[in-house]
């Protein structure tokens, strides 16, 4: 069997929240389909966070002059003449020609519900490219329960799709002894208690109800608000 992955998004440079998920689960993946055959569909040349790939893994960089709708030009041109087996795609949009066991992760449905924070072509483009995922694709996997029940509620197309619920790790190498937390309190002049949050600071993570409900919890308790994350829209 020949497995397909969308490596497009993990492999850039520059990663977030979307990115670092595709990222990740297919580091996580090389252990679980480490005798498989499984082709990485790239755009631009492999980056040199990767490190290596099992023996039976190829990367197969799928060349476009130009930058828009690679997937939906590139990737399906590729599903024509050289289909995988099975195809997962860990971000979001799927290729208008798919295999017929295609399994795509959806991970929220943003653009309708903070339809501020994206242009009109991305706001229409998330729309449609949910829509069609879940009216075409074999499973789609949610991180959540509630983005599960998001996907039934807007969408008519969620009624027949199979939705599957796969929560989302952390990455266990980062997170576990990279540095002492007294380093970092010293260095950011943290004095416990504290609420953390680690995100994009924009209006779709609901970075401002974070704040407004802090403001309540600090007339009660002496405690500082941490938030971690660059500027985003809002």
């Amino acid at each position: 069997m020949i497995i397909g992955i969308d490596a497009s998004r993990a492999n850039q440079e520059q990663r977030t929240g979307v990115e670092n998920y595709a990222y990740f689960v297919i580091q996580a993946l090389q252990k679980e389909l480490g005798d498989e055959e499984v082709r990485l569909y790239i755009r631009e040349h492999i980056n040199d966070s990767w490190g290596g790939f099992p023996e039976l893994w190829s990367v197969k960089r799928l060349f476009m002059p130009f930058g828009r709708l690679w997937t939906q030009l590139r990737l399906s041109w590729e599903m024509i003449w050289h289909a995988p087996d099975v195809l997962f795609v860990p971000a979001h949009v799927v290729p208008l020609i798919l295999p017929k066991r295609t399994v795509v992760m959806i991970h929220d449905v943003a653009p309708l519900r903070f339809p501020k924070s994206y242009n009109w072509f991305e706001r229409w483009y998330g729309v449609w490219s949910t829509r069609f995922a879940l009216k075409h694709c074999e499973t789609v996997v949610v991180p959540s329960e509630f983005t599960r029940q998001e996907l039934v509620e807007l969408f008519e197309e969620a009624a027949g799709a199979n939705i599957v619920v796969v929560p989302e790790a952390y990455d266990t190498k980062r997170f576990h002894g990279a540095v002492s937390s007294d380093e970092v309190k010293k260095k950011y002049s943290l004095v416990s208690p504290y609420v953390l949050f680690i995100g994009r600071l924009e209006e779709k993570k609901d970075v401002v109800r974070l704040v407004h409900a802090f403001e309540r919890l600090r007339r009660r308790k002496k405690i500082q608000l941490v938030l971690g994350g660059k500027p985003g829209y809002g």
